[in-house]
């Protein structure tokens, strides 16, 4: 009984493990959802079928083939399963002995997370399931007689005890200890650590339940190959109704939590090279949010356009919109954490007290030094796109070891959309005050190794400042450059900041980006994105910087290009629909 567990689990993890590939309308993928109760908090599917091993052992033969020769066994999904059987008596052939009667799909479900102290709660603090948590698999079968053969023969077979019982819907296989038990049906293997479980069909089922469905509904894609159900919602209720320190830990945000929902996840291949991952989670509504001063409207689309302010060759950027909205909402939400910790006499009041009074002089400091308010000066007008980047040096000899002494080896930068110009330029202006300001401070300490210069040009018809720090501690200057125009905000590195203001095409000049955009979420608010071509003089970098007595240096650099190359971007994006449910999307794109 032992091994045939093992060998249903190792089956079930192992195509939930693996890279997804193909896929099937959501419903089917799901549809062993009707053996597992309506408050099942944990649910997992995955596809089975030939096709499907077909397209993961390709996937898997093109990584293996991007590595050194061994990394990676050279063998099918088909033969790693006759290697798990290979100590069954008599030993068994997944496609001779199993394939035949099995199905399309397999599922995985935790039906209740009891833990050690009684409760469900302490699953949300070490994710550790008690030994008795009710757990149950289900796999989609063809013929309920062949499988019943099948596994009585492997059980006699290898002198395993075990007890028969034959019902007019199932045959059920149990061992004298009662450590477990295999339930057959008509269409499905079911096996358990509760015999009700596997015995008896919930009258109703996780299939027909409303949360089951409405947020898988909020995926994007009609097909996915690996699918998870997780009722975050009823587990974070759980523990704020039933456990004292997460209730005491969520304070007065504890309606905001309640408002939150389940989270369905869906896994897929799409055009055959994205490896792409889907997280959708319900929120029931807004209006918790706006008790706190928090946004209850979704977040502004981005314009795709404003990509064009990040240049090219950027290997990491995000791209975001309405910068204001994070600060008004980080300001709010410290403001109702404080009060609500003072309210609850969850700390020392002089304690609050001063954490208030350090926002305000945080604030206060800010208008000191630059003339500028925080809030309306600077943050107010920042309620356009935004980009942050960050990419190598150009001028970064990696051929040398001495490059790295020679010229600061990145260039990072920020654009913010100027939605108001003047107020764009005000803030340039406040902050040269305040860098000078500063930078008259440190000339007074005796103490300063850095010296700093501030300066003023023109770049690309605006006028910047420009900060150079220097210092005998560091082995080049720094050099950053500030400045706006009437279309865009800039800071950052020279080149970053030059890139910002030419607006020359950028990454939508980029065949990598612009493949990695047709697997973005329409209508996302925020992009996060990596081009792995900008990260390729890093394995020259590796093979530079390796001692000369280190034979494995060039190898090391070869796998490292060749994961590059075979990787050539990936993608976050993230979208939110007016009652505040949100998905978020995560995609690796392979070479074609």
């Amino acid at each position: 009984m032992k091994k045939i567990l093992a060998v249903l689990l190792f089956l079930t993890l192992l195509v939930v493990s693996v890279a997804p590939a193909l896929a099937t309308p959501v419903e089917q993928l799901n549809d062993l959802a009707r053996y597992f109760p309506a408050d099942t908090p944990i649910f997992a599917a995955s596809r089975l079928d030939d096709a499907f091993f077909s397209e993961l052992d390709g996937i898997v033969a093109k990584v293996a083939a991007a590595l050194p020769t061994g990394t990676i066994p050279p063998m099918t999904i088909s033969e790693a399963l006759d290697m798990a059987l290979a100590d069954a008596k008599p030993p068994l052939k997944f496609e001779a002995d199993i394939r035949p009667w099995l199905g399309d799909t397999v599922a995985f479900g935790v039906l209740d997370i009891p833990m050690n102290d009684g409760t469900t709660t302490r699953f949300l603090r070490d994710r550790r399931l008690n030994d008795d948590a009710p757990v149950l698999f289900a796999v989609a079968i063809k013929d309920r007689a062949t499988v019943t053969d099948f596994l009585t023969q492997m059980l006699d077979q290898n002198d395993q005890e075990y007890e028969r019982t034959d019902e007019a819907d199932y045959t059920m296989l149990t061992p004298p200890n009662n450590q477990g038990v295999v339930v057959i049906r008509d269409d499905v293997l079911l096996v358990s650590n509760q015999v009700d479980l596997a015995t008896t069909i919930p009258d109703g089922s996780l299939s027909s339940s409303a949360d089951f469905g409405s947020a898988f509904a909020l995926l994007p894609e009609d097909d996915y190959n690996v699918t998870l159900f997780l009722n975050f919602g009823d587990l974070l209720q759980n523990a704020l109704e039933n456990d004292p320190d997460i209730a005491a830990q969520a304070g007065v945000f504890s309606s905001v939590f309640s408002a939150i929902g389940p989270q369905a996840w869906g896994a897929t291949l799409l055009d055959g090279v994205s490896l792409t991952l889907d997280i959708a989670q319900q929120v029931n509504g807004t209006e918790a949010f706006g008790e706190f001063g928090l946004p209850t409207t979704p977040p502004p689309a981005i314009d795709p356009a404003f990509a064009a302010r990040i240049p090219a060759g950027a290997p990491l950027a995000i791209h975001s919109t309405d910068l204001n909205r994070s600060v008004e909402a980080l300001f709010a939400v410290l403001d109702s954490q404080l009060a609500a910790m003072a309210e609850a006499g969850m700390a020392d009041p002089k304690d609050l007290e001063d954490a208030q009074q350090g926002i305000k002089q945080v604030e206060s400091a800010f208008t000191t030094f630059t003339g500028l308010d925080l809030r309306k000066d600077v943050a107010s007008w920042m309620t356009g796109d935004y980009a942050l980047f960050l990419m190598l040096n150009p001028d970064l000899d990696v051929s040398s070891q001495f490059g790295l002494f020679q010229t600061f080896p990145v260039d990072f930068g920020l654009a913010i959309q100027a939605t108001d110009p003047a107020a764009a330029a005000k803030t340039v202006e406040g902050l040269t005050e305040g860098l000078q300001r500063l930078a008259a401070l440190a000339a007074e300490n005796e103490d300063s190794q850095a010296e700093v210069a501030i300066t003023t040009e023109t770049l690309s018809g605006a006028d910047v400042t420009v900060v150079t720090i220097s210092s005998s501690n560091i082995p080049w200057p720094i050099e950053f450059l500030m400045g706006a125009n009437d279309e865009v905000f800039a800071l950052g590195t020279r080149n970053a900041v030059t890139a910002i203001f030419a607006r020359d095409g950028g990454l939508p000049s980029s065949a990598a980006f612009t493949r990695a955009q047709d697997f973005m979420l329409a209508g996302a608010h925020t992009v996060a994105y990596l081009s792995t071509e900008g990260l390729l003089p890093l394995a020259d970098l590796v093979e530079t910087m390796a001692n000369e007595n280190d034979s494995s240096a060039k190898e090391n650099a070869a796998i490292l290009r060749d994961v590059l190359n075979l990787f050539p971007s990936a993608s976050i994006s993230q979208r939110q629909d007016a009652s505040g449910s949100s998905v978020s999307r995560l995609v690796l794109t392979m070479a074609e």
